[in-house]
């Protein structure tokens, strides 16, 4: 869905046109249409009309989105912005578009989450959600871009129908697709073909569900190839690897250790987090504290730190915390403020809930079992409610943003949502997305679902 916005007035009108699909939105294009100030006002109102005919005929949106009209104290005022709203009006109705009306605080209710929140955070997160290089300017173009992601967030709005169609151009998925080190060629008959830089290996992946699509050529040239034992576990066959080696996502670089339990240190697929949360942490415009649980090998401790984060990086294995020690001086963070903790998660959030100790951001990758330091068993099925309502005590009274992510088949996305509506939307208000994380396929053009994330934004 292609959706116009606009900020009506009569010396500047902002606008701007995004994408809407799935709850995902991406910026086409933005800018404002200038009427000379000391010409007459029909000459001004010829202006927008004419230039706004031009901007539907170009962008060919499906919807459009204004501003509703609201009372100022001047009067004069109120008429023109009026004047040129009808206008605005006359020449949509003309090409035949939907309109869709918002109060201003709709709009900030929808895009920040607070209907009386301050002119910067709006534009702040406009820029964040639409993954712009730098803030839309004037504000007018701003509060246009707000306005269509208001209509794309509304659940009222004709997109709620339109996103319950059956796809056909698009998945329905977060999907990261910005590696240049890491791709997988193929999967299939319980398997997946990745390439690690210049290393090709093999690892079974129990969401590779379908059989006799092994159409990619290097099937036969894997340099490496995880077999699972009837006994439990498994081993690397055909072993042609180094011991390690690197490969970087964007100005990030980690260390490839294949491990003993078919790992390789990182998760690929969670760079489309890391940009979500590096654009968020870059745009805040104060300093922001992270807690990583469960944080493995850093690869979003890492990414969180070179986006401007101090983080305190929190896992129980202590290789593990070696490991993100190293993919951080890799990246050039050997100096960032990142403090590494080997401990168990629960116990250390509640040490820092008694110290008093608060953050910003969380991020939580927890496993699917294991057990605490004293034998405890861990299930995320039944521990997970009662964890989230604990890790909420500590975060501090302006968050940015909290990421729960799971790889267990039975807990889906929208059951984390819901879990993170009851614990911490209803103590601090914000909004949520919940879906899937997907890679793209090469030889079939298809995407592999691997895990789900909720990503809730206050």
């Amino acid at each position: 869905m292609i959706i116009l916005g606009i900020d009506p007035g009569l010396a500047i009108v902002g606008w701007g046109v995004i994408e809407a699909y799935r709850g995902q939105f991406r910026p086409i294009a933005c800018g404002d249409i200038n009427t000379p100030a000391h010409t007459s006002v029909e000459s001004r109102l010829e202006i927008i009309y004419s230039e706004l005919n031009r901007i539907i005929e170009k962008y060919k949106p499906e919807e459009v989105a204004i501003e509703e009209l609201f009372f100022t104290n001047n009067i004069t005022t109120g008429i023109t912005v009026a004047e040129a709203r009808g206008v605005i009006l006359l020449a949509c109705r003309k090409n035949g578009l939907p309109i869709h009306e918002y109060t201003p605080p709709q709009v900030k209710q929808a895009v920040v989450g607070y209907g009386k929140a301050e002119k910067k955070q709006v534009i702040a997160m406009v820029t964040s959600l639409l993954r712009l290089k730098t803030a839309p300017k004037p504000d007018d173009t701003a509060d246009a871009l707000a306005i269509a992601l208001c209509h794309g967030q509304a659940a009222g709005s004709a997109l709620k129908d339109y996103f319950n169609q059956p796809y056909t151009d698009g998945i329905a998925m977060w999907i990261c697709d910005q590696w240049k080190d890491y791709e997988l060629l193929d999967a299939s008959d319980g398997e997946k073909l990745e390439r690690w830089g210049k290393y090709i290996l093999i690892r079974p992946d129990p969401q590779v569900l379908w059989h006799g699509e092994k159409n990619s050529r290097f099937w036969k040239k894997s340099d490496a190839d995880y077999r699972r034992s009837s006994s439990g576990g498994g081993s690397w066959s055909e072993n042609k690897l180094p011991e390690a080696w690197n490969i970087s996502y964007r100005d990030l670089t980690f260390r490839i250790k294949p491990m003993g339990f078919k790992h390789t240190g990182i998760f690929p697929e969670q760079a489309a987090n890391w940009d979500w949360f590096s654009d968020l942490i870059r745009s805040a415009g104060r300093p922001i504290k992270v807690l990583n649980l469960f944080a493995y090998t850093g690869g979003a401790t890492v990414a969180a730190a070179k986006a401007g984060a101090s983080v305190v990086h929190v896992d129980a294995a202590k290789g593990m915390v070696a490991t993100a020690k190293e993919n951080a001086a890799l990246s050039g963070l050997s100096d960032a403020p990142i403090r590494y903790i080997v401990d168990d998660c629960r116990k250390f959030v509640e040490r820092e809930i008694r110290r008093g100790n608060r953050y910003d951001a969380i991020i939580m990758d927890p496993p699917s079992y294991g057990r605490g330091p004293t034998g405890e068993v861990w299930k995320i099925e039944e521990a997970i409610d009662g964890f989230v309502s604990l890790v909420a005590d500590v975060l501090s009274d302006t968050p940015l943003f909290f990421l729960l992510n799971s790889y267990t088949t039975g807990l889906s996305p929208t059951a984390m949502q819901y879990i993170t509506g009851l614990r911490i939307a209803r103590r601090f208000g914000g909004r949520s997305d919940a879906d899937e994380l997907g890679l793209p396929v090469t030889e079939s053009g298809l995407v592999l679902p691997c895990g789900g994330s909720v990503r809730h934004i206050f």
